[in-house]
C-alpha cells in the first residue's frame, strides 16, 4: 500500500506534457494505472507463490447473484450520493462538480476503458483480493472495514472519503456473498458507468435545488433504507442456498507466525503508520 500510495502521489504530480503523453490522454491514464495498481500487485502475488492466488477468489459467480449485485449497485449510487450532500453541507464546498465530468461522458468507448473498467478491474484485485485475504487473519469484519478504509485514503480525496469508505464496505459485502472477486469488479464498473454519466447531472441539479434539496435528501434517504434492506435480503437467500448445498466457508484461516492477532495490533504496526502519515502528508499538505 505504501508503493501504491507514493505512484499515485507521483502520478498525481506528473506533468504528461513534459514527457509527450498529452496526445492521447486516455492512453496516458491506462498506462498510470497499470503501473500504480496492477504492478504492484502482481508482483506481490509473485512473492506470495501460487498457492496465494487461490486465496484471492479469482472465480466466477453465479447468474442468480446478478440480481444481489444490481441491489448493491443502487446502494451505492443512494449512499455515496448522500455522503458527498453531506460532505459538501459540512465543508462549505463541493463534493463533487459537474464540471469534473465535462466532456469525458461524450469521449465513448475511450472513457468507459479509462474511466469504469480498467481501474475496478486494477483496484479490486487489489483492494477486495489481495487486502481482503491479508487482513482476514485478524476477522472477517476488520478485513472488510481495513479495506474500504486504505480504498477510501489511496484516492487522496478527503471531501469524497466517506463515500469511499461506503462504496468500499458494499463491493467487500459483494465479494464475499457471492465469493468471487469478479462480483465486485462488475459492480464497480457499473458504479463507475453510471457515475460517470450522471454525476454531473446530480450536481447540476443540486446546484439549482436551493431548498428543495431537501426533498432530494429526502427521496435519496427512502432510495437507500428500501435498497439495503432488500440487498441484505437476498444476500441472505444466497447464504441459506449455500447452507442447503452444504458450501464451506473457508473465510478464517490459521494465522502465520509474525501476522497480528487483533485490530489494535494491526493498525500499530510501523507500515501501516507510515502510510496514514503519508497519506495525511500527501492530502493535506502537498494538494
Amino acid at each position: 500500500m505504501i508503493v501504491v500510495l507514493a505512484l499515485m502521489t507521483a502520478a498525481d504530480l506528473l506533468d504528461p506534457a513534459a514527457l509527450g503523453m498529452d496526445a492521447n490522454p486516455y492512453l496516458t491514464i491506462i498506462i498510470l494505472q497499470l503501473l500504480v495498481y496492477a504492478l504492484p500487485a502482481v508482483f506481490f502475488c509473485r512473492l506470495r507463490g501460487r498457492e496465494y492466488t487461490a486465496r484471492l477468489r479469482v472465480r466466477p459467480f453465479r447468474i442468480s447473484h446478478i440480481f444481489m449485485i444490481l441491489l448493491a449497485l443502487v446502494v451505492m449510487l443512494s449512499g455515496c450520493a448522500l455522503l458527498n450532500f453531506g460532505m459538501q453541507s459540512f465543508l462549505g464546498e463541493k463534493a463533487f462538480s459537474s464540471a469534473s465530468y465535462a466532456g469525458v461522458a461524450d469521449a465513448g468507448i475511450y472513457a468507459v476503458l479509462a474511466f469504469c473498467i480498467l481501474p475496478a478491474v486494477a483496484e479490486e484485485f487489489l483492494f477486495r483480493g489481495i487486502l481482503l485475504a491479508e487482513y482476514e487473519s485478524v476477522s472477517v469484519p476488520f478485513a472488510v472495514f481495513i479495506s474500504s478504509l486504505f480504498f477510501g485514503m489511496l484516492h487522496l480525496n478527503f471531501a469524497r472519503l466517506p463515500a469511499y469508505v461506503f462504496s468500499g464496505i458494499v463491493l467487500a459485502l459483494v465479494a464475499y456473498a457471492a465469493r468471487s472477486v469478479l462480483a465486485s469488479m462488475l459492480l464497480h464498473i457499473l458504479h463507475n458507468i453510471a457515475s460517470l454519466w450522471t454525476e454531473g447531472y446530480v450536481a447540476k441539479f443540486s446546484d439549482a435545488a436551493g431548498a428543495r434539496s431537501v426533498l432530494l435528501v429526502f427521496i435519496l434517504m427512502c432510495i437507500l433504507l428500501l435498497s439495503v434492506i432488500l440487498f441484505f435480503m437476498e444476500a441472505q437467500r444466497i447464504y441459506q442456498d449455500y447452507g442447503m448445498n452444504a458450501v464451506p466457508s473457508p473465510y478464517v484461516r490459521r494465522r502465520k507466525r509474525g501476522e497480528p492477532t487483533g485490530a489494535l495490533e494491526a493498525v500499530s504496526v510501523p507500515p501501516f503508520v507510515v502510510f496514514v502519515v503519508m497519506f495525511i502528508v500527501f492530502t493535506f499538505i502537498l494538494r
